[in-house]
């Protein structure tokens, strides 16, 4: 095995690690908006300040589906998009590795 493919394994092998502590994610984007809520004698209702709200956006068959995400869940799922898109980086890394491996010649493969 050539030195540099060794390297490439190595950069691999660090980065499959690395995907151990993304548990858990969740695929989809968060948005914070503010809106009215339900009750009639909040002032939300009549031009006061509205409240904060947070939902969780993500493509599903074409479509934008989105998800009222609890307050007591805010900081989770936030943290769990962040992972998401950290898996997909790492996973975009581990991929460019492997076609790099790909690319190596071999001595003696007869292809030059």
């Amino acid at each position: 095995m050539n030195r540099k493919r060794a390297r490439l394994e190595a950069k691999r092998k660090n980065l499959i690690k690395q995907l151990v502590n993304l548990d858990p994610w969740i695929q989809g984007t968060v948005v914070e908006t503010k809106r009215t809520c339900g009750s009639k004698g909040c002032a939300c209702r009549r031009g006061g300040p509205k409240h904060p709200a947070m939902s969780l956006t993500w493509k599903e068959k074409g479509k934008t589906r989105c998800l009222y995400v609890p307050r007591q869940l805010n900081s989770e799922v936030k943290l769990w998009a962040q992972n998401y898109r950290s898996l997909k980086m790492i996973m975009e890394k581990i991929t460019k590795v492997q076609r790099d491996i790909i690319c190596l010649r071999e001595k003696g493969s007869g292809r030059k």
